[in-house]
């Protein structure tokens, strides 16, 4: 009898460790210029070294997420007119200056279509120089008719597998309103 108790309760142990934890959203709406479905324990917080308007994250979790924008016009006022491929290529040097030996992996080779504008998205793990600690990012580069957008999730390396999935998730949901 006590190692059927025994094995029942080590059997529900090795299942719920087996399964994927069931990660809660909400959609929030940046002043009607887009929203974006987050984990539902993500709030406002203020971000060092991030000049991005949209800041949320868990510190618990140690996961976040910025959002920032530009105007296509007025970078065609400055006299840069990109495709999304080359607005990202130019995006991705300024993150790599912060990262140490990073691994760059392109998501998917060609610009894809979400939710009618163009995306590309990466993902990069390093060393990175601001936080003095190894990091997983996921960055989406998105370009509609008036603004780029740069989506970035990030958490420490070491959570890279517990938070993929919702970062994928947070990426996918982005609508430009």
């Amino acid at each position: 009898m006590k190692f059927a108790l025994f094995f029942l309760a080590f059997s529900v142990l090795v299942l719920s460790f087996g399964c994927n934890r069931t990660v809660k959203y909400k959609t929030v709406n940046h002043y009607s210029v887009f929203d974006v479905e987050v984990p539902e324990n993500f709030e406002e917080i203020v971000l060092p070294n991030s000049i991005a308007s949209f800041q949320l994250g868990n510190r618990y979790d140690d996961f976040y997420l910025t959002i920032s924008s530009e105007g296509v016009e007025e970078l065609m006022l400055l006299g840069i007119d990109y495709d999304l491929g080359i607005y990202s290529d130019v995006c991705l040097q300024v993150t790599n200056e912060m990262i140490s030996s990073p691994v760059i992996v392109e998501e998917d080779k060609k610009v894809e279509l979400q939710n009618d504008i163009d995306k590309k998205s990466y993902s990069i793990t390093g060393f990175d120089e601001h936080l003095s600690r190894h990091v997983f990012y996921y960055l989406s580069f998105l370009k509609s008719n008036s603004k780029y957008y740069s989506v970035i999730t990030w958490c420490a390396d070491s959570y890279k597998s517990k938070h993929i999935e919702t970062m994928k998730h947070i990426h996918s949901s982005f609508k430009e309103k």
